[in-house]
């Protein structure tokens, strides 16, 4: 079992140390965004969490301004930015000291009751309305952002936040949040209130289910599955599994459009309501009595919504089926690309030279391994430019990748390959093509050949 000294030894600063004027540090308390969160005390006794941010700083420091001057009991307050002693940024936010739904999880491998499952999504949907009517985009909404304190239910961790208002051009263009809860929109730069709903309906997925809705064996892998995949719904009852379908259906059209839709759905409107309203009530005449704000209870019993009328489970139902159809085929293809390319051009492998890797990022570990043969690493690293995870999506970088993979015996790159082909990107639609590498994954006999077999059957090609 780890120790706190082995915990504190993995991190930058330890007890009594104070790389920030006028705070002195407690102890670590995580890691969050791009940088390590610590337990401090002002000089005037006060408790806070502070943020150093060690990557990423730009994206950091701008999400934060967003958010620093909101005001809500179910946000996490961000009290400043100062700059410490190495002039690196610090975060000053409220300290909560209570457990994050990350570690209520851990604690319930198996998942929360309903009525508890229930009464996050009730609150959590009161801060993320809240933050979606002062026009932001939380874009990193997962358990370990979510923390329970004295009956409130609390986001936190803006680092990655963005304006509504904001292109997918304007300057933060690397892909970003954990991939467990990725809405697929966030691949073609599009972030919109949408992410934040999806985010919320993978999140009740693992509260009930103690699982994410999608896992894999690559970071590519898991990011197919959201994009194409469908949600196993078995054992989850309603309203739940209608709820789960539709927040995180792949367009966001036909998502619940607001936070308090999805929460109404599921608890009634009334709950939501009463404390969505306080932030819009007008201020009271000086002569009279506010009503307090109640205190939310621990739910014991969860009381659902009526289920759904025959005419929208009958429709339902036909977008389950097609739904599956359509999982079937793109859940089992995998990512990206490679035909006939024996190495890459000189612009892309000036690309490849130049774009940065900043210590501690991934892409420092995958290079080091893939230069040392390594096809998994390689196959990652294809993933990466395919996908524009952490650097500028390039199909041609993609494809070098791969085709590396390929020549190490990846079935996996192979399947990417298969994918380009049938999708066309990056690479003119060509399905011969697409079926000369899925046939290729079937005959190497490895790990996916019935994921590549199925798509030979699904395309009514020639079996190996």
């Amino acid at each position: 079992m780890t120790s706190q000294d082995d915990i504190a030894k993995t991190y930058q600063y330890k007890h009594g140390d104070r790389p920030l004027d006028g705070y002195t540090i407690q102890r670590a308390a995580g890691r969050g965004g791009f940088g390590e969160v610590y337990y401090a005390i002002s000089d005037s006794q006060k408790e806070v969490a502070l943020k150093v941010v060690n990557t990423y700083e730009q994206i950091e420091l701008r999400g934060t301004a967003q958010c620093i001057n909101l005001k809500s009991p179910h946000l996490v307050t961000i009290f400043d930015v100062k700059y410490g002693q190495d002039q690196r940024p610090w975060i000053i936010m409220e300290f909560v000291n209570g457990p994050s739904l990350q570690e209520l999880l851990k604690a319930a491998p198996a998942g929360l009751e309903p009525a508890k499952a229930a009464f996050f999504i009730r609150e959590i949907a009161k801060g993320l309305s809240y933050l979606h009517q002062c026009g932001v985009v939380h874009r990193d909404l997962k358990p370990g952002n979510i923390f329970y304190e004295n009956g409130y239910v609390k986001i936190g961790d803006y680092g990655l936040s963005k304006s509504i208002s904001t292109t997918a051009f304007s300057g933060q263009t690397i892909a970003v949040g954990t991939l467990h809860y990725m809405a697929p929109e966030i691949g073609d730069g599009r972030y919109g209130p949408g992410i934040d709903i999806y985010a919320l309906g993978a999140i009740l997925y693992e509260m009930l289910t103690g699982r994410v809705p999608f896992a894999g064996s690559s970071w590519g892998e898991v990011i197919i599955k959201h994009a194409r995949g469908e949600i196993n719904l078995d054992g989850i009852n309603e309203p739940f599994a209608s709820v789960i379908a539709k927040a995180m259906a792949k367009d966001p059209k036909d998502r619940y459009q607001t936070a308090t839709e999805m929460a109404e759905a599921l608890c009634g409107p009334q709950p939501v309501q009463e404390t969505v309203s306080q932030f819009a009530a007008p201020m009271p005449r000086a002569d009279s009595k506010m009503a307090p704000i109640p205190k939310p209870e621990w739910p014991t019993k969860f009381e659902p919504r009526p289920l759904l009328d025959p005419a929208t489970r009958e429709n339902r139902a036909w977008i389950k089926f097609a739904a599956i159809v359509a999982g079937t085929v793109a859940s089992l293809v995998i990512v990206a690309v490679f035909f006939g390319f024996q190495s890459p051009s000189p612009m892309v492998a000036a690309q490849m030279s130049a774009t940065p890797t900043p210590g501690g990022d991934p892409l420092q570990v995958l290079n080091v391994n893939a230069a040392s043969g390594d096809s998994t690493a390689m196959l990652q690293l294809g993933d990466h430019y395919k996908n524009g995870i952490l650097v500028p999506q390039n199909f041609q970088i993609a494809m070098f990748w791969y085709q590396k993979a390929t020549a190490a015996g990846n079935d996996l790159a192979m399947c990417s390959i298969g994918q380009l082909y049938d999708l066309g990107l990056g690479v003119p639609k060509n399905e011969t093509l697409a079926a000369t590498w899925y046939r290729k994954a079937a005959e190497a006999h490895g790990p996916n050949q019935n994921a590549a077999i199925q798509w030979l059957s699904d395309h009514h090609e020639a079996l190996p």
